[in-house]
């Protein structure tokens, strides 16, 4: 009787203590560090909890050792087929779970590897996915298994087709003719692989008229093909003339890699090229900046060839480039645009024109250059944007019209220009001893052109380094000259 009462106490202070211990390691628990750092545990007592981390999460089975006071979090990764364990030491004192190190095992010792205990509310929609679970589970278990025993078969079958491939292989090789039968048309074929295989390599050779009739009688789902042929070297210019109005329009509807094998084939006409790079009409983003890049990389080999470019090129180049159109976030039209301004023989006129530009990317780069005139200068200053009229103020060439007007710039950085510039009036150096943006006032003192009155006044500055390298210069501009 005293050993049945033993059991049942003893049964009783453990269901005690795991009822008051269990509630604790369930809920969310957070590092709560933020934005990408931003790391999430919620413990669930179905059995199931989701972690967190960056920017994927993962749902999976989790156990828990009380003796080790460490959670255990079993997920499945499809990609890999495989269970893979996530381990979280668990403090009791703090309430907060410490993600341990899979290869070292020890926990974390950083803030960003502690989570600490948010709350016990689970969102609902979360539960929700931890009843699916077990059956989403199974059904991705078994999608992953068919997708295993289907490419297991596939590469079967490869293996027992290898020697009827290795055959129409060695066919193409003696006759390219041959690939115009059907046999060579299939899309997971003997046939359709050794057609691809033999136009992708370039060190074979086939005759222009073969690639002809390719082109004209493949099937159209052998857009695959097509593509391979457009990257082949036999094509002359002449056939590429002659079918690029084709070639766009599978690019369009079938493969845009269609389009950019031509854009880059060595043979396209340069017109062509800037067409497809300045005209895409429908098609793919894809194709079209290959075809800007060609150009790109067309118009930098021009800038560093012998002789230089001339001006009827850089005229030419310069309206292709500005009839590029963006591309999602590139704008490879400006990029080409701010190489071309710095070449020195680049027209001053054309620099000139550039001014006109609405994209500050290409208004700095005219502010930039030695050469802007000062007519573009002038339209330079009025400028919306600070960083441009900051490029002007920078510039040796300013006329004395432009050099009061910035001096009145209502951006500080602006005017922080003129105060050092080595043309500006003394008189206006005067006036803006005042200023009450700081660097207008520490250039002011760097200007050997500043007259002493203004550096005197600085040396009673509110500000106590203004006042200390006012005093310094003063202390160097009246030391005897050697």
């Amino acid at each position: 009787m005293k050993w049945t009462s033993r059991l049942v106490f003893g049964v009783l202070l453990w269901w005690g203590a795991s009822a008051g211990a269990r509630p604790a390691i369930l809920g969310v628990f957070s590092n709560e560090e933020g934005e990408f750092k931003t790391v999430t545990l919620m413990v669930h007592r179905s059995g199931y909890a989701y972690f967190h981390a960056a920017v994927m999460g993962t749902i999976g089975e989790w156990k828990y050792d009380a003796k080790r006071l460490e959670l255990t979090l079993t997920c499945y990764d499809p990609q890999a087929n495989r269970e893979e364990s996530l381990k979280f030491a668990f403090d009791a004192r703090e309430k907060a779970y410490w993600i341990m190190d899979p290869e070292t095992g020890l926990r974390a010792t950083d803030s960003a590897g502690r989570l600490r205990r948010l709350s016990d509310k689970i969102p609902p929609e979360l539960v929700a996915a931890f009843a699916a679970y077990p059956e989403n589970l199974r059904r991705e278990r078994a999608e992953r298994e068919a997708h295993v025993r289907a490419r297991r078969a596939h590469d079967e079958k490869l293996t027992r087709e290898q020697p009827e491939y290795e055959r129409l292989l060695v066919e193409l090789g003696a006759d390219p003719r041959a690939g115009l039968r059907e046999e060579y048309h299939g899309v997971d074929t003997p046939g359709g692989r050794a057609l691809r295989q033999a136009l992708g390599d370039l060190t074979r050779t086939f005759p222009e008229d073969v690639l002809i009739d390719m082109l004209e009688h493949l099937p159209e789902q052998n857009h695959w093909n097509r593509e391979q042929i457009f990257a082949r070297p036999e094509l002359t210019t002449a056939t590429i003339e002659a079918f690029w109005p084709r070639a766009v329009e599978w690019g369009t509807h079938l493969n845009y890699s269609i389009v950019g094998n031509l854009a880059q084939h060595p043979n396209t006409p340069l017109a062509i090229v800037e067409k497809l790079a300045t005209e895409p009409g429908e098609l793919p983003i894809g194709a079209v900046g290959v075809a800007q890049d060609r150009v790109v990389q067309l118009a930098r080999e021009a800038l560093v060839a012998t002789p230089p470019p001339s001006a009827e090129w850089f005229a030419h180049i310069v309206r292709v480039a500005q009839a590029m159109p963006k591309l999602a976030y590139t704008e490879r039209g400006v990029q080409l645009l701010t190489e071309l301004v710095k070449h020195p023989v680049f027209p001053v006129e054309l620099l000139n024109g550039l001014a006109e530009d609405s994209r500050w990317e290409i208004q700095l780069a005219v502010a930039a250059q030695p050469y802007t005139s000062g007519e573009a200068l002038a339209r330079l200053a009025k400028s919306n944007l600070p960083r441009v009229r900051a490029a002007v103020a920078q510039h040796p060439n300013l006329s004395a019209a432009v050099l009061l007007e910035l001096a009145a710039d209502p951006a500080g950085e602006v005017r922080a220009h003129i105060a050092q510039h080595p043309a500006t009036p003394a008189e206006v150096l005067v006036k803006m001893q005042g200023d009450a943006y700081y660097d207008v006032r520490a250039n002011l003192i760097r200007n050997p052109n500043t007259p002493l009155e203004v550096l005197q006044a600085l040396a009673n500055d509110p500000n106590m380094t203004i006042r200390q390298a006012a005093r310094a210069e003063l202390r160097t501009r009246q030391q005897p000259a050697p």
